[in-house]
């Protein structure tokens, strides 16, 4: 049986790394990064960014709220936690 890991995770942001982002998902939401001075931007293409932190957490990620843009949250993060290749590392 499936564990909801809702259930278990306790929202250490070690899965929030840096991840592609659909650019109208970052431009919509750019205004709820706290931290605009330490932000890189890693890629940038014409569909998507990969931006992040220095110490390489999402930009959208906060160690009290969690993730700023959970509704509009990347697939891949979506996925985490639910499919074999992409486990929490503290399960």
């Amino acid at each position: 049986m499936k564990k909801d890991w809702k259930s278990f995770c306790k929202g250490c942001g070690e899965c929030c790394g840096p991840v592609p982002i659909n650019k109208e998902i970052f431009e919509k939401n750019k205004d709820k990064i706290e931290d605009f001075d330490s932000l890189q931007i890693l890629v940038n293409d014409e569909d998507y960014w990969i931006a992040c932190r220095s110490d390489l957490t999402c930009s959208f990620y906060n160690k009290k709220k969690g993730c700023l843009i959970y509704e509009d949250r990347p697939n891949v993060c979506k996925l985490y936690g639910n499919i074999p290749e992409l486990k929490c590392s503290k399960l």
